[in-house]
């Protein structure tokens, strides 16, 4: 059985906010000194993959999609004891990254698919979605826990009112999401090493785009920025009656500036 994880490449959260800044004629991220690694939502969907396969076998499979730099999240897969590691390479296009992943999962077969439940830079969420509508398979957001077997999965999934449990006899498509049962591993030194060696398979976008399908570009970011936030306190003082005067005047100033 096939577990496909979804990955890509993140800017480490650990680096300093001062060097934070967006590029004006990109629209882009960029730090002084940009550090790069796994997406840690899909660090987590990974970690669920692993614990699905020692419960009932199957081999995991990680993709991402990207250009030459997105080895290094196949490799710290391959540390965590992958099976397989297939780069979409992709230097950008009209194609989305959730199409390219879905013809890339296609590609290998059928079988489950796990996807982090956002992004820690972007935040959209929708390649889960958009990968279960272009392989017409079911989608199940927000799990934390896989149990059961072959053709007879058990999701245990984080809700508003507390967790569910959803019984799923086909290949599905899951946003996974954190929680204490779905902590990652860590990595020895001596996996990091061999998985500097390992080998990774390749596939290139085009080849596995049809002539015909040529996706038409969706969306581009028109203007990226990080927002103003100016603070100010106002102390009012006097007897409760005055206070609330006062108070009532300050927020209907407001409401007029508004």
């Amino acid at each position: 059985m096939n577990i496909f994880v979804c990955i890509k490449q993140a800017l480490d959260w650990g680096a300093s906010t001062k060097d934070f800044k967006i590029d004006p004629k990109t629209q882009e991220i960029s730090l002084s000194f940009a550090r790069y690694r796994i997406d840690q939502f899909d660090e987590i969907a990974l970690e669920v993959g692993l614990r699905c396969r020692e419960r009932f076998g199957g081999e995991v499979r990680a993709i991402t999609v990207g250009g030459e730099d997105a080895d290094d999240v196949l490799r710290y897969a391959f540390a965590l004891k992958a099976n397989q590691a297939s780069h979409v390479k992709y230097e950008g296009g009209a194609a989305s990254a959730a199409e390219l992943l879905a013809v890339a999962i296609r590609h290998y077969g059928s079988g489950i698919v796990l996807c982090g439940r956002t992004s820690s830079m972007g935040g959209a969420g929708q390649v889960g979605p958009a990968i279960s509508e272009l392989l017409d398979m079911p989608f199940v957001p927000n799990v934390v826990q896989i149990e059961g077997k072959e053709d007879e999965w058990l999701c245990r999934c984080e809700t508003a009112y507390g967790y569910e449990v959803l019984k799923l006899t086909k290949p599905f498509v899951a946003s996974v999401t954190n929680a204490d049962i779905n902590l990652p591993r860590v990595p020895s030194m001596k996996d990091v090493m061999l998985a500097q060696r390992a080998k990774l398979e390749t596939l290139i976008a085009d080849s596995l785009l049809a002539p015909e399908s040529a996706f038409a570009p969706r969306a581009r970011v028109l203007r990226r920025y990080i927002p103003s936030i100016s603070r100010a306190c106002h102390r009012i003082e006097g007897a409760p009656q005055e206070q609330a005067k006062e108070l009532a005047s300050f927020i209907k100033t407001l409401s007029t500036r508004s």
